[in-house]
């Protein structure tokens, strides 16, 4: 039995670059440079934000989404930091979730700078990976709170890549921050709850004080909706003839269902997808209607490429028979 027709028909994820083409995306992105002296460009082996400040007083070097997308999403990324943390001071390599846009070139700061973010870096003697947070509306502040915690480095940020994520769960209003371990996330500091009204991003490093040179590497940054709340869309069928109460289910290279869904008459199924995987995922679609049990061919993961949670896609429920 040949494999099963399965195409995209939408993507769920609302941003998803590499950082790898040598250009960056000039309808996606803006920069923000409060230091002329630290440089953000795109390279071969993903964005880089380097040099060494200038600036006396906090300042921001990065880039920033030009869009505002729902507050109810995932904000993860690819980080390396191939930087001196010896160097005293107060300075970190962030990916941050944001309320607002406050770029060079468009802002939208008539709304509260309710935000969320996984930084690695120094703040004063603590070292480390911290969750930074900022509730305006409430009027609490994160960095430099001295009880809030730090998770200790692993010791390679230099040399390897590490995957970080920045969650908004609007039901609760609460803002996480995590890191992938290979075996799962990890959530770094603790939970805060703040209204978020929209999603934007900001790549940056934050740094206070001059002489302090600085490297920040990223790649495979990807926001999408959240998953708990946001299934893949699946018309089972054949143009015309929806797959009526077909049993269809997403799986993994050996064979272990990720979500499971019956398709409803007009052949609609809705897969929820796991909460703690690491996104984009890999997997096939299982049919089984009338009898018949089909797979599609496996849908890779690579780089920002892959399944979202949001996706639509169309799949064949069963072979055409002809007649003899």
């Amino acid at each position: 039995m040949s494999p099963a027709k399965v195409r995209q028909l939408r993507w769920g994820a609302y941003v998803a670059d590499a950082f790898t083409g040598g250009a960056l995306d000039r309808a996606q992105w803006q920069t923000w440079r409060f230091d002329p002296a630290v440089a953000v460009e795109p390279t071969a082996g993903g964005l880089l934000i380097s040099g060494t400040t200038s600036a006396t007083k906090r300042a921001f070097s990065g880039l920033v989404s030009r869009r505002l997308y729902p507050a109810d999403a995932v904000l993860a990324c690819d980080v390396r930091v191939p930087s001196d943390l010896s160097q005293r001071g107060t300075y970190g390599f962030i990916v941050h979730l944001c309320n607002r846009l406050v770029g060079d070139e468009v802002k939208t700061t008539e709304i509260p700078d309710n935000n969320s973010e996984v930084a690695f870096g120094r703040m004063g003697e603590k070292v480390g990976w911290f969750h930074w947070w900022y509730d305006q509306t409430g009027g609490t502040f994160h960095k430099w709170i001295a009880e809030e915690p730090v998770r200790a480095p692993f010791g390679d940020e230099a040399e390897r890549w590490h995957t970080v994520a920045a969650e908004y769960d609007e039901p609760t209003r609460t803002s996480r921050a995590w890191l992938w371990t290979g075996a799962g996330w990890e959530q770094v500091g603790r939970d805060r709850q703040f209204r978020k009204l929209c999603s934007s991003i900001e790549l940056k490093i934050d740094a206070q004080g001059a002489g302090l040179t600085l490297a920040f590497l990223l790649r495979n940054c990807r926001l999408y909706p959240h998953p708990a709340r946001t299934p893949v869309t699946v018309y089972v069928g054949r143009e015309s003839v929806p797959a009526a109460g077909a049993k269809l289910s997403l799986v993994d290279a050996e064979g272990k269902a990720l979500a499971r869904a019956e398709a409803d008459a007009d052949g609609i199924a809705q897969l929820l997808l796991p909460m703690d995987a690491c996104y984009p995922l890999a997997g096939r679609f299982r049919v089984e209607w009338k009898g018949q049990v089909r797979e599609s061919d496996v849908l890779k993961a690579s780089g920002v490429q892959g399944i979202y949670p949001g996706d639509f896609y169309a799949v064949e429920a069963a072979e055409e028979v002809t007649a003899c």
